[in-house]
């Protein structure tokens, strides 16, 4: 309810007798019109602000159905397609535009979109302002805001009926075209990007857009992946050299796999927030026992929701694309050490910790592992970090630095997936690395290609004679084993030898040890 002028009249006649001074007015506000609801008796449904006349002491209740207050009529919006009423709207600070959504209005516009009819009918497109940060350093921050003011402004006057603009961040807005067609939205993004072309007059910068188009229905109600993959046809269309829009709608196969990646990245950050992200284990088994000791290779699987278990190849490619390698990596290495913590310290098994090509190039990366593995009270010599022959040749120098001050602390490293990459000789000379890992392309059914037995066997030689060790991977049948013993290859690791199993259950299956040595037993050693 509002106020009528027969509440005002009521109001200021008591005021005129007790004295301005002694009315204080108390509105209580309901959550839907913004304002803050206070827990009183008084208050129930059917009920409206009470007025506290404060030197009588006299409540007054104002008849009505719902709690109001006394506000003069909202001014117009500007012309053009506006949210609906149902939708809460919010003007960013640093546009300054009441007809923008804020994202998380938006996002709730979007799932009551998906919940009516699963988002049928209903387009995304996302706009990315080209080269922003270059505009910011050329004319400043200000400018840079006014820009942003100006192409929202430009957004919102093409739209059609039925559309919500949100500023989601920097240099990027969304719109939500509902009940749209895909050859009228095209039509609309294309009207867009010539007209924020017009804005510019500035010589030495471009004004530009990048956008991307998506089916609200195409990723199973998931929000994210929608937006996800919006953003991800936005950057598509810079890759294709900007000024554009990509219709990621009806996609060709390489669009359908990044957004395949787009959506295992959102179910693994559902996995993590739920705790169906785990470590497992693979035993890296010594074919020297009496030598050596086995290694445990730390490996990450993500559960689904119905229970089954996920391989790292479904998410790990959307986890490096979009940047997200060093977090994951830092919490497998917390987990993994204070795992690690819970063994009495001579009980500690060895281990070997993956690290992705960007993780090598965060310098914080370093100081955190010297932090936890301290901090738990680890000995370095048992832990060992493989990184791949590629992601080492990625930055030689950042990555030969910081395996450089891992081994001074103490760490092994390994290079995996050797043999595939370009890695020179001098440059493996010269990396700190204890190990290294043959690609399983060259060890499996390696009984039945002569040439990658040569292959091995050389590797194998050059290994040695740089005082690195061996290890080779997917090792599926016995006479693979036999054959790497004879070749003395010093580890193997691969399904003959054990599956993968829980972190935490590793140690409670004894049968696996006795098995592994039985394994080795059955095959000759190297002469």
């Amino acid at each position: 309810m509002r106020f009528t002028m027969h509440h005002w009249r009521i109001l200021l006649l008591l005021a005129l007798i007790l004295g301005p001074g002694s009315l204080f007015l108390l509105l209580y506000l309901s959550p839907g019109a913004g304002g803050h609801s206070l827990p009183s008796p008084l208050l129930s449904d059917g009920l409206l602000p009470l007025v506290w006349l404060s030197s009588l002491g006299l409540l007054l209740l104002l008849p009505g159905g719902r709690h109001g207050v006394a506000q003069p009529e909202p001014a117009r919006r500007p012309e053009g397609p506006v949210p609906r009423p149902d939708i809460e709207t919010a003007g960013h600070p640093l546009t300054g535009q009441g007809y923008l959504l804020d994202k998380y209005a938006f996002t709730r516009h979007l799932a009551r979109l998906v919940g009516r009819n699963g988002g049928r009918g209903h387009l995304l497109l996302y706009v990315d302002l080209d080269q922003f940060n270059l505009f910011n350093t050329l004319y400043g921050l200000e400018q840079g805001d006014r820009l942003l003011a100006s192409v929202g402004e430009v957004i919102r006057r093409n739209l059609p009926k039925h559309s919500s603009l949100c500023w989601h961040g920097e240099d990027e807005f969304v719109v939500v075209l509902e009940h749209c067609p895909k050859d009228r939205a095209v039509q609309v993004a294309e009207t867009i990007r010539q007209r924020v072309a017009e804005l510019n007059t500035r010589p030495l910068f471009a004004l530009t857009l990048s956008m991307g188009l998506v089916g609200l229905d195409e990723f199973d109600g998931d929000i994210s992946a929608a937006l996800n993959a919006a953003d991800m046809a936005a950057h598509t269309a810079k890759e294709l050299g900007r000024n554009r829009l990509y219709v990621a709608c009806n996609q060709p196969p390489e669009m359908s796999q990044r957004l395949l990646q787009v959506s295992s990245l959102s179910e693994l950050s559902d996995a993590m927030q739920e705790g169906r992200l785990r470590l497992f284990c693979q035993t890296i088994a010594p074919l020297n026992p009496q030598r050596d000791e086995p290694i445990l290779e730390i490996l990450l699987r993500a559960q689904n929701r119905q229970g089954q278990w996920i391989s790292p190849g479904a998410f790990l490619p959307a986890v490096e694309r979009f940047g997200l390698s060093l977090p994951l990596d830092i919490w497998v290495i917390r987990q993994c050490f204070q795992w690690l913590h819970g063994f009495p310290p001579e009980q500690r098994p060895r281990v070997s910790i993956n690290l992705s090509g960007h993780s090598l190039n965060a310098p914080e990366l370093l100081e955190l592992i010297k932090g936890e593995y301290r901090q738990q009270g680890l000995n370095p010599a048992r832990i060992c970090f493989e990184v791949t022959e590629t992601a080492a040749m990625s930055d030689k120098d950042q990555a030969k630095r910081l395996l450089r001050e891992l081994d001074e602390l103490g760490f092994a490293i390994a290079l995996d997936d050797f043999g595939t990459g370009h890695c020179s000789y001098a440059y493996l000379r010269d990396l700190p690395a204890r190990f290294l890992k043959i690609d399983g392309v060259f060890v499996r059914q390696l009984e039945r290609d002569p040439v990658n037995q040569e292959l091995v066997a050389a590797i194998n030689a050059m290994a040695h004679a740089l005082g690195k060790r061996t290890i080779a991977e997917f090792v599926e049948t016995p006479e693979s084993l036999a054959l790497l013993r004879k070749i003395g290859v010093d580890y193997a690791q691969g399904f003959y030898l054990g599956k993968p199993c829980l972190l935490e259950l590793h140690g409670q299956q004894e049968e696996q040890p006795q098995r592994v040595e039985d394994l080795l037993e059955a095959v000759p050693c190297a002469a």
